[in-house]
């Protein structure tokens, strides 16, 4: 079980802002992330036209960077003036809220903090936030500050919340923060992280509806969050259909006519590589999100492992593996996408083989998945034995457990001697994650009894794709250079005329498109 040691992020805190006093770091932002920062801003100084807001931030697209630049650059100025004003920021994991403290915290001692300023008016709550160890932390990190008591530090996380002294604290949904005033601030301003994937936000929806009801209501909100990655959403809520927070504030702000002023969706992925952000943007995003990187750029490095290292792969796999006319097309596709730069393959497949039973395992998408992660894992062993290429990493993502649970174990069982095992993962577990390579095996393709109307079918796993097309979102934009697509694309592509159906036609037939442009490599194995 994951723990944030407070004196750690501050220790990295610290190399960050050394990093950034430096010049070798630093932060630019394009034009999208630019509004986002100046709605932070507006919102926070009572100068936007309601002080509600909303930025939508598609996959890797930077939500993070906005808070540290709006802190870096307007929130440090801003905070000895912030008299008996909080700002809250609320994040759904304790890893989201201690790695929003750690930037947040760099970007204070950047513009001239010191770590005692940051412990005397920043509060960090967490059920997996700790303080331990901070002088040998402190010391083994090479921070050069006299270090704040342990005593002060643990005020920090388990302290209360003097309104005269604490500017900013960080929390996640499970902790109230309120029970720990000393006194009533006169203005919070709060700051929902993720605000699309939690339904324990509801708590807030009354506040954005206070907001935009009563001008003098002491409070303001500005909501993170893309409901185009929405997948942790429990069956019970969906079911009662409880809003999500950054779908009401979204409603509000169009329903005002604020939509130009104080919404912005970020529309450049720092994540993946053009074309193969195409298929996601054209089915979630109406085109509107664009890759920074073309893949020849990020693609290049990889190429160069590639070329050097076929032979010897190849010489690993036929020693290891029973070599096959399918793994064999399989080799060559994958080649071919790397060496050509090309980061998408589509591995077209029949339909998955227990489309209309309650089974949620596919021996074929499996068996392929299996081989599609020896051939990459193959390539970062020979880059480790090499030595002078950077070793990629690998994610297997299914939406049903059963799939890779089963690439994992037979991967290990069978292979673990040689090749050191991919992550594999359900997309419900990757929120936020990433790799070099991801292998996505696709799942039912089916879509209940109606094409029109999926919720007649109340076997939520049977018609996944149907019931939350964001989890084919999700599971299409974890790569940072090569993605390889297994199933039936072309099936996927023919969705019917749903709301859902068309979000997921839309994407399958992009990926088709881009391998008829020649900017995907595709290979049917039906």
């Amino acid at each position: 079980m994951a723990r944030y040691n407070v004196c750690e992020l501050l220790a990295e805190a610290w190399r960050r802002a050394e990093e950034a006093r430096s010049g070798r770091r630093v932060l630019r932002l394009n034009s999208s992330q630019q509004k986002a920062v100046d709605i932070l801003v507006r919102v926070m100084k009572g100068s936007a036209k309601a002080p509600l807001g909303g930025v939508q931030g598609p996959p890797g697209t930077g939500k993070t960077s906005v808070v540290e630049s709006f802190v870096h650059d307007h929130m440090a100025d801003m905070l000895d003036d912030m008299l008996d004003e909080l700002v809250i920021y609320v994040a759904p994991t304790n890893h989201l809220a201690a790695q929003a403290f750690e930037r947040v915290a760099a970007a204070l001692l950047a513009r001239g903090y010191t770590l005692r300023d940051i412990v005397d008016r920043a509060r960090v709550y967490g059920s997996k936030v700790t303080v331990r160890d901070c002088e040998k932390v402190f010391r083994a990190k090479g921070v050069d500050e006299s270090p704040p008591s342990e005593t002060a530090l643990k005020s920090m996380v388990y302290g209360p919340v003097d309104p005269s002294v604490v500017r900013i604290v960080f929390a996640t949904e499970y902790q109230r923060v309120s029970g720990r005033f000393t006194s009533k601030p006169g203005r919070i301003h709060l700051v929902v992280d993720e605000a699309s994937k939690s339904p324990y936000y509801r708590a807030f929806i009354s506040i954005a509806d206070a907001i935009m009801r009563y001008s003098d209501y002491p409070a303001s909100l500005v909501a993170l969050g893309d409901p185009e990655q929405a997948i942790t959403v429990p069956e019970a809520f969906r079911a009662q259909r409880v809003s999500l927070l950054m779908n009401k504030v979204m409603h509000l702000v169009r329903q005002h006519g604020l939509e130009r002023d104080n919404f912005v969706m970020l529309d450049t992925t720092y994540r993946l590589p053009g074309p193969s952000e195409q298929p996601i943007s054209h089915g979630f995003y109406d085109d509107r999100l664009r890759a920074y990187e073309p893949a020849h750029w990020r693609l290049r490095s990889l190429r160069e492992l590639f070329e050097d290292a076929r032979t010897r792969v190849e010489r690993m796999l036929r020693s290891t593996v029973s070599w096959s006319t399918e793994l064999d097309r399989l080799f060559n596709a994958v080649y071919e996408a790397v060496t050509s730069e090309k980061p998408l393959v589509v591995v077209e497949t029949g339909e998955f083989s227990a489309s209309r039973t309650a089974s949620t395992y596919d021996k074929r998408r499996t068996k392929l998945g299996l081989e599609v992660s020896l051939i990459l894992q193959a390539y970062a062993k020979a880059a480790r034995e090499l030595g002078s290429y950077a070793e990629p990493s690998t994610m297997v993502i299914a939406p049903y457990s059963d799939i890779v649970t089963n690439v994992a174990f037979n991967f290990k069982h069978n292979y673990g001697q040689y090749f050191d095992p991919p992550l594999s993962a359900t997309v419900q577990a990757v929120i936020g994650g990433e790799a070099d390579a991801v292998v996505a095996i696709l799942g039912k393709e089916y879509s209940g009894r109606s094409d029109y109307d999926p919720w007649v079918d109340d076997n939520f796993y049977q018609t996944m794709y149907y019931n939350e097309p964001q989890v084919l979102n999700v599971q299409l934009s974890r790569h940072h250079k090569l993605m390889v697509v297994i199933g039936a694309v072309g099936k996927l592509a023919r969705a019917g005329g749903s709301w859902a159906g068309r979000r997921l036609s839309r994407t399958a037939q992009k990926m088709q498109e881009l391998a008829e442009q020649g900017d995907a490599v595709r290979v049917r194995l039906a």
